[in-house]
């Protein structure tokens, strides 16, 4: 009954359109993390099954999902692997998990001095083809672009 005009809003459509409920440990880890429980979530993703029928996006989210709750939690050599496995996995899919992992990429190795790979990243994302959260990640990666320059 409401619009459709926030990225938000399109992605929870998206969500609601598709023919297969979420995958219940994915769900609460993403709120978990989401709230800041970051521990709590990474328990949640120790109860999925990647041995199921996993859809290629529940897998991907999988590690994305892991990536994003290593980098929250300061691990960066575990969030890195993971980030990388989503991209490399997740780039010819429509989903975000991939642009946002090449996003997250570029942060990691901006904070870190290593201006090449960040610029590579950055590149990387907005090159990437996907469709949900195209606005925000892309003004983000172009914004991580600008500070490089």
């Amino acid at each position: 009954m409401g619009s459709e005009e926030l990225e938000n809003d399109q992605q929870a459509l998206t969500e609601a359109n598709l023919n297969k409920p979420p995958d219940i440990f994915l769900l609460k880890a993403r709120l978990l993390f989401d709230g800041g429980y970051y521990t709590e979530a990474l328990a949640e993703l120790g109860n999925f099954n990647k041995d199921k029928s996993a859809s290629p996006r529940e897998m991907l989210e999988f590690t994305y999902r892991l990536a994003r709750i290593y980098d929250k939690s300061g691990n960066t050599k575990k969030a890195v692997e993971y980030y990388m496995q989503t991209l490399e996995k997740g780039a010819d899919y429509p989903y975000y998990f991939a642009a946002n992992s090449a996003l997250q990429l570029g942060n990691i190795y901006e904070a870190s001095g290593n201006t090449d790979k960040a610029r590579y990243y950055y590149k990387k994302c907005l090159n990437l083809n996907y469709e949900e959260y195209r606005s925000g990640i892309s003004q983000k990666a172009k914004a991580g672009l600008s500070a490089l320059k």
